[in-house]
């Protein structure tokens, strides 16, 4: 989507040290600096409910372009289900994931996925 980008091409997530979209070069010579883009994070505290949330999920775009949050919490949440909370390896539902995305939905961005496990003696 490249509405989503800056300058129609760098993923906001990208564009904390990208010089080439903070500053142009100007036909005189001079460096113009774009105030659009800014280093200064934008942080969100959200409280976990330790009796429901299983998960957090952690991806870089390449996921998020190709499949909605909902689809990427259903599939993870399904592939948790299929297995025996003893037998619950986040690093292989991470790789599933993955896998869907690159060569289900053929996406050419990379992907990075981290999946942090909660409540894991609830099942």
């Amino acid at each position: 989507m490249l509405a989503d980008r800056v300058s129609g091409r760098l993923a906001v997530t990208r564009a904390f040290g990208d010089y080439e979209i903070k500053f142009q070069m100007q036909p005189d010579g001079r460096m113009l600096y774009r105030e659009f883009l800014s280093v200064i994070p934008e942080i969100r505290k959200i409280e976990l409910d330790y009796e429901d949330d299983e998960f957090i999920l952690l991806a870089s775009d390449g996921l998020f372009d190709k499949l909605s949050s909902q689809e990427c919490v259903d599939f993870v949440h399904k592939e948790m289900k299929n297995l025996e909370p003893t037998d619950i390896n986040l690093r292989h539902v991470a790789s599933l994931l993955a896998d869907q995305v690159i060569y289900v939905k053929r996406v050419l961005d990379n992907v990075t996925i981290m999946i942090v496990g909660l409540n894991r003696k609830k099942r």
